[in-house]
């Protein structure tokens, strides 16, 4: 799957699981869409400040939608801007 990515890169998306229409992306994977090294992405999970996850037993998976939400949501305008606020 390939798909355009926040930063307005065209992305591969390799391997791409789908559930009931929705596309979800492991860790690596999502973390390249977001042009974000994967352990930033971890650290971002585990401290709460990341996009929204799902757990499929072990397995950490992201909606596209969810990763272009939060994008969305950590716009500004300046640098003296507060993210998300």
């Amino acid at each position: 799957m390939t798909i355009q990515n926040p930063v307005a890169k065209t992305v591969s998306l390799s391997p791409v699981q789908t559930i009931d229409g929705a596309a979800f992306l492991r860790n690596d994977p999502a973390a390249k869409f977001m042009g974000i090294g994967g352990p930033t992405l971890e650290k971002l999970r585990c401290t709460g400040e990341g996009p929204r996850y799902s757990k499929l037993g072990k397995i950490v998976v992201y909606r596209i939608s969810d990763l272009l939400a939060w994008a969305e949501s950590r716009k500004v305008s300046s640098t003296s801007e507060k993210v998300g606020g």
